[in-house]
């Protein structure tokens, strides 16, 4: 049998095996006093997409306690306030650490995770099939605190409107829109007197006291801002996800990733994406550092000038 056969079938034993633990909870058993252990694997969006999970587990089963378990540095701050998890747990292991509960279930094999299959589906529908019941209600439920919403507004109080969020990349260059047109963008922004929020992990310095800098600003205190922005742009990355949620409008540029299985349930959101007309290889999916064909940047992100953005960016505003 061939390695790729091997690989399949692997791939789809875990995944059958995993669906059916979670099926469990669908509310058909009572897990009164009970406790459930979620050990996620996800960047930001991915945590997003889970609070639905979360949600509809504890509409199912009211009286379980619903523990979380994850890596990175965002993950707590996300669900730090959400009214679904009994108790956020810190992964020690692999697998975590799982004493004083009474199920353990890990989503590293939920099929938007590992399979191509999901690829042609939603992630939120990929997460529905994997959990083996509806999930009811496909909107977040990400808690901005009075706190945090008066932080934002004394923030941005002393820009001029309208103000546009631009995300400088995503977690991987492949997905990442080349810097001299994010730069051009910004620099036609600028021109048409509108301010500038830039978003980012890294440090930047900008000289114009017109572009905000939130690089290294923490994820909730970067969730308030986008908030209550007029308008976002980004690529596949968190900012994306924040954004419509929040029912901002959202342009969201895409290179080898298929946007329909990113954005089936944000309405706010403007795409662009020529994937298909300049690389006979998407969508790749590729997560790594350049793309499939040896070549940076991708040119189905390179083909997305400054100037196409901007068009849209008129018409929105």
């Amino acid at each position: 049998m061939g390695m790729l056969v091997k690989t399949v079938l692997k791939q789809l034993r875990n995944f059958w095996d995993n669906m059916n633990l979670l099926k469990q909870f669908d509310g058909t058993i009572d897990h009164s006093g009970k406790t459930l252990l979620l050990d996620h694997y996800m960047g930001v969006g991915d945590s997003l997409w889970r609070i639905c999970l979360h949600r509809e587990i504890k509409r199912r089963n009211p009286n379980l306690k619903l523990y979380v378990s994850s890596v990175g540095p965002y993950w707590k701050l996300i669900y730090q306030n959400s009214p679904y998890i009994d108790k956020l747990v810190d992964r020690i292991g692999n697998p975590p650490y799982i004493g004083g509960v009474d199920y353990y279930i890990s989503d590293q094999r939920c099929p938007h995770v590992i399979s191509d299959y999901a690829r042609k589906l939603d992630a939120l529908d990929s997460l529905e099939i994997w959990a083996g019941f509806e999930i009811r209600d496909k909107s977040y439920h990400y808690v901005v605190t009075e706190d945090e919403q008066k932080w934002a507004d004394k923030f941005l109080n002393k820009y001029p409107r309208p103000i546009v969020g631009i995300q400088l990349k995503s977690s991987t260059w492949v997905r990442t829109w080349p810097p001299e047109q994010v730069m051009r963008l910004i620099s036609m922004l600028r021109y048409n007197g509108i301010t500038v929020i830039v978003i980012d992990n890294g440090k930047f310095e900008f000289k114009d006291d017109g572009i905000i800098n939130l690089c290294g600003y923490n994820i909730r205190e970067v969730a308030a801002i986008v908030s209550k922005t007029n308008l976002n742009i980004c690529p596949d990355s968190g900012l994306l996800h924040f954004s419509c949620f929040f029912k901002i409008p959202t342009i969201a540029i895409f290179g080898g990733s298929d946007p329909s299985c990113r954005t089936k349930y944000y309405s706010t959101i403007h795409l662009i994406c020529h994937g298909n007309k300049y690389c006979n290889l998407y969508p790749c999916w590729s997560h790594a550092y350049i793309c499939p064909q040896g070549i940076a940047p991708s040119p189905c992100l390179a083909a997305i000038k400054a100037e196409e953005v901007f068009e849209i960016v008129k018409q929105i505003l």
